[in-house]
Order: C-alpha cells, then sequence, then structure tokens
C-alpha cells in the first residue's frame, strides 16, 4: 500500500508541477499548449504563483503533501484512512472555492 501511495503522490506533484493550471485555449488534450508553451499563460502552479503573483494557490500544496504523513503508520489505524479523507476534501473544496472567487474576473456582463 506504501508504494500506492508514493505513485499517487508523484502522479499528483507531476500535476501540480508541471501541467497547465488554468485551461487552455483549445484545449488540454488539443497539444497546441505545448506548442505555444510560455510560463505566463500556460505555466504551472510554480510559475502562476511567482510570475503572476497568483498566491491563493499556495495553500494547495498542503493537501498534496499532507498524506506523507501515512507512510509510517499502520494501515489498521483510524486515522490513516482519515488523512486521505481530509485533504481530499480540503483540497477538493479549496479548489472549487478558488475557482468561485476568481469566477466574477472572468465574465463579462
Amino acid at each position: 500500500m506504501r508504494g500506492l501511495v508514493i505513485c499517487w503522490m508523484l502522479i499528483g506533484v507531476l500535476g501540480f508541477l508541471i501541467f497547465p493550471w488554468y485551461v487552455t485555449g483549445d484545449g488540454f488534450f488539443s497539444i497546441n499548449w505545448i506548442l505555444e508553451y510560455s510560463l505566463e499563460d500556460y505555466g504551472s502552479v510554480l510559475p502562476q504563483v511567482f510570475i503572476n503573483k497568483k498566491y491563493w494557490l499556495l495553500p494547495l500544496i498542503v493537501p498534496l503533501f499532507f498524506p506523507l504523513s501515512t507512510l509510517k503508520l499502520n494501515q489498521n489505524n483510524p486515522i490513516y484512512s482519515k488523512i486521505f479523507l481530509y485533504s481530499g476534501l480540503f483540497g477538493i473544496f479549496y479548489f472549487i472555492l478558488q475557482g468561485f472567487f476568481n469566477w466574477h474576473k472572468r465574465v463579462e456582463f
């Protein structure tokens, strides 16, 4: 189980640090974003934070790395599953909340 936790942690870190954070013009699967890749427009979280000054993305690091604390726990420990549950809930809740707070900036009335 520890290998599975580490595998999913690596997938999450890759998605967080490498893939574009915001929607690309033609969509993620169009591959055009790779040809026109720029850190300001299509950057992952770190360029978005340090170049575009979007500091509200930094708290998403907490639910991403919090499951690392389960590596030393026994799987029968009741805290084991709660760590995954609460870190996932916090990540989804904060992600949705961040989207709703930025929604008014993108909509033209």
